[in-house]
């Protein structure tokens, strides 16, 4: 009798590299993301930094502050004088009881330093960044101070008295604060407290930008930034002593404002356009 053969069954099994698998252990503890390091992921689609040799190029966009000098200030911790940050002179009538915080020194007849250094209330980076006027070592806190009072006093002083209900967008900048919010840099007159962002409620920018023109004597540049935008557009107003030519610009995205100038046009985008003379609110 013959013997019975042995049989060997074997599963049939595709044979493929193993890739793309999953691991379903985790190793390590996964670190939690901090708040700083979403906000610079962020970062990384703004606009901020537009090499051009020229003090004429502002952010394409702004920061969302609404401030009124009889609105609550709130400065975060950070934004005082630290080592290496001098602190700024305090005025004072010679009283030594009456010296204040540099910071609660008027600026015009109008606002405070603070109010002028405070900015979007609603973003957790502020509670973490230094706004303190020269905070940045190209930049002197004095001179800063000094620039912020020239503005107001011989530009938005005369503004509020028209616009009452004017609102403060932005004023002076770190290098830091101007990063975030999508500001230009090197060049940008933020940085040395020449300029103001601002708007007035229910009011279109293009009879603001027409009022200036024809009730400021003198400023270095008035920007009507962004017409297009709506309630979100605003006006960028500069003052820099003995450098006050009265340079008018133009900023917006949409083609039919420019052609309607039909200036030349500058900036990496080509959305900037000088020596414009009235802001036309019918092409919008």
């Amino acid at each position: 009798m013959a013997k019975k053969p042995n049989i060997i069954i074997e599963p049939q099994i595709e044979k493929q590299p193993f890739t793309n698998v999953n691991e379903d252990i985790v190793l390590n503890t996964p670190r939690r993301v901090t708040q700083k390091e979403i906000i610079k992921e962020e970062l990384k689609e703004l606009p901020w930094y537009t090499v051009e040799n020229t003090s004429l190029i502002i952010e394409r966009k702004t920061d969302t502050q609404r401030i009124k000098p009889t609105d609550e200030t709130i400065l975060n911790m950070e934004t005082k004088p630290t080592e290496g940050v001098p602190e700024l002179y305090a005025l004072s009538s010679g009283s030594i009881s009456e010296i204040h915080s540099p910071l609660d020194q008027e600026i015009g007849k109008y606002y405070k330093l603070k109010h002028l250094v405070s900015y979007d209330y609603n973003n957790p980076y502020y509670y973490k960044l230094n706004n303190y006027p020269g905070v940045n070592k190209e930049y002197n806190g004095e001179q800063i101070v000094q620039n912020l009072k020239d503005l107001m006093e011989n530009c938005l002083d005369k503004v509020i008295e028209q616009y009452p209900n004017l609102i403060i967008l932005s004023a002076y900048r770190s290098i830091e604060l101007n990063r975030m919010v999508g500001g230009s840099h090197p060049f940008n007159t933020h940085l040395s407290g020449r300029a103001v962002d601002f708007k007035v409620p229910e009011e279109h920018t293009s009879y603001i930008f027409n009022w200036c023109i024809n009730n400021l004597p003198k400023w270095n540049e008035l920007m009507w930034a962004y017409p297009e935008r709506g309630n979100k557009s605003w006006i960028h107003l500069s003052y820099k002593a003995g450098e006050n030519d009265n340079q008018t610009t133009l900023a917006s995205e949409r083609e039919n404002i420019h052609e309607y100038y039909k200036g030349e046009r500058r900036g990496a985008h080509k959305e900037y356009q000088d020596g414009i003379t009235e802001a036309i609110q019918n092409i919008v």
